[in-house]
């Protein structure tokens, strides 16, 4: 799909911010279809109430701004832009009330002192939160990019633009057509697919609207979300984070937030689920802050 440059917007994130660590998350997780890196901008390509796609490429300027490029098909409502690029980079996410909470002797105090002012990147929708999270259960980093890249690029949109390039990833409807046997080409499991496409199927009927949860209170959106076939806790709290931007949630389960938080504590082993969800216990309502601090530590050696 060819699109054309619509306009420019500026923003303003809340500060502290760093727009080199977005930057520097991209790279970390290499996923290069969705959301990529080019000549020191962000392409991200998402959807407008409307339906309609377009591509942002967002670039830092002067000072504490932001510029954002947009491309789209005809005339868009930049509200309605400026709005999805601050959701998807969280530049609204206060750090200050959560740094100011960790005192100077928390190992924790290192990690925010080197990533001051980074800000986790999220999803433009729960559908894509759900079958990102869904595709990584159980499996390393690499081969969930390699499946993710695999479905964006077979059912997803491309977007083209003078500036640059990137995919939009796939719509419900567009995966609610298929047999549950079409993703097993792309390797995605048996199971994964059952859940992928039922998932589909009930968003693109209206069944289950995961946008609409976005007001509900934790423990009425975790009900909503662990209903959904093929969602554990793990999958929720996941969720919850990257698309729903909860971040007192911690998928504790996690083997490489384990990996971790045994590294950042010094234990000779694995901690357990219990162990660990106990750990970002004492970050209370700020436990999805301290995991992506310390997945992203982790992943650049500062641990």
């Amino acid at each position: 799909m060819r699109l054309s440059f619509q306009g420019s917007c500026r923003l303003h994130p809340t500060q502290p911010y760093e727009f080199a660590f977005s930057l520097r998350e991209v790279g970390w997780y290499p996923l290069d279809v969705t959301e990529r890196v080019s000549d020191d901008a962000l392409l991200r390509g998402f959807r407008l109430q409307n339906g309609r796609p377009l591509l942002t490429i967002t670039r830092k300027t002067t000072g504490e701004a932001l510029e954002t490029a947009i491309y789209a098909g005809a005339p868009v409502d930049f509200t309605e832009v400026t709005a999805g690029v601050t959701a998807l980079l969280n530049l609204d996410l206060n750090l200050k009330n959560w740094y100011a909470t960790v005192s100077k002797d928390d190992p924790m105090h290192r990690i925010i002192r080197t990533l001051s002012g980074f800000k986790p990147l999220a999803k433009p929708t729960i559908f894509e939160s759900l079958v990102t999270a869904i595709l990584e259960q159980q499996l390393n980093v690499e081969f969930a990019c390699t499946l993710e890249t695999r479905l964006i690029q077979t059912y997803g949109t491309k977007l083209e633009t003078d500036a640059g390039t990137a995919w939009l990833f796939p719509a419900p409807e567009s995966l609610a057509a298929l047999d549950y046997d079409a993703l097993r080409p792309l390797q995605i499991s048996g199971a994964k697919s059952r859940y992928i496409i039922d998932i589909a199927r009930s968003i693109a009927s209206r069944e289950v609207q995961p946008e609409s949860w976005r007001a509900f209170p934790d423990d009425q959106l975790m009900d909503h979300l662990l209903a959904l076939r093929g969602v554990g806790r793990w999958t929720a709290e996941y969720v919850a984070m990257i698309g729903y931007r909860r971040y007192n949630h911690a998928p504790a389960a996690d083997v490489g937030l384990r990996n971790a938080v045994s590294a950042l504590t010094g234990s000779p082993e694995q901690l357990p689920e219990t162990a660990t969800r106990n750990y970002l216990a004492r970050w209370n309502r700020y436990r999805g802050l301290a995991t992506v601090y310390i997945w992203h530590a982790f992943a650049v050696g500062i641990l």
